[in-house]
Parts: structure tokens; sequence; C-alpha cells
């Protein structure tokens, strides 16, 4: 095994881009299986997406919003209210992050109710 030194990566970035990618993984296994998953786990990918909506890294709060798209999609927006309440509060909190976050998932969540 060849050994990696101490500047040869950027650990935080290396991080963004697992969460990235393992995001957009969820995402696509979603679109196939968020039916059939049982309620607690539903619930539980819910809230870790609402924590990341404003997160201060740009890819993951779009890959998040992402994800959220097709949990609406799967489970519809009645079935989350959080949501709705979660975008709003980052639209409207001043922080730039969270704006971005909030307009996007706006964005990406009503995006299929246009077709």
């Amino acid at each position: 095994m060849r050994s990696v030194g101490r500047g040869a990566f950027d650990a935080d970035l290396f991080s963004r881009q697992v969460r990235q990618g393992a995001g957009l993984l969820l995402k696509n296994n979603l679109k196939q299986q968020y039916a059939g998953l049982p309620e607690q786990y539903r619930a539980y990918i819910k809230d870790l997406l609402l924590l990341l909506l404003p997160h201060p890294s740009r890819p993951l709060r779009q890959t998040a919003g992402s994800v959220a798209s097709v949990v609406v999609e799967s489970g519809g927006l009645a079935s989350w209210p959080q949501l709705v309440v979660s975008i709003s509060a980052s639209i409207q909190s001043g922080d730039e992050a969270s704006c971005d976050g909030g307009l996007s998932s706006l964005y990406k969540v009503g995006l299929p109710f246009t077709k």
C-alpha cells in the first residue's frame, strides 16, 4: 500500500465529496424504494435532510434539495409539512447559505408540479 503525505488531499473536501456522492446514491435508491420503507426510516431521512438544507457547503445543500424533491415526489408534500416550514425559515433567515438552500429546495420540490 502506498503512503500518502499529509498535504496530499484536503480532508474536508474529501469528506464533502463522499457525502455528496452518498446523497446522490440515496436519491437514486429512494426513487425506487421510498414507498416500501418503514415509516421510522422515512422520518429519519426527512429529519436529516432538514438539517442539511442550510448547510454551509453548497454542494451538500443542493444534494439535500434533490433528495428532498424525490421524497416529496414519492410521498407527497402533505406527508412532510415540516419541509415547507423549514424552507420558509431558511429563506427568511438572512443567512446567505440558508437562503440559498431554501430557494434551491423550493425550486427542486416545486419543479414536478410545473410539468
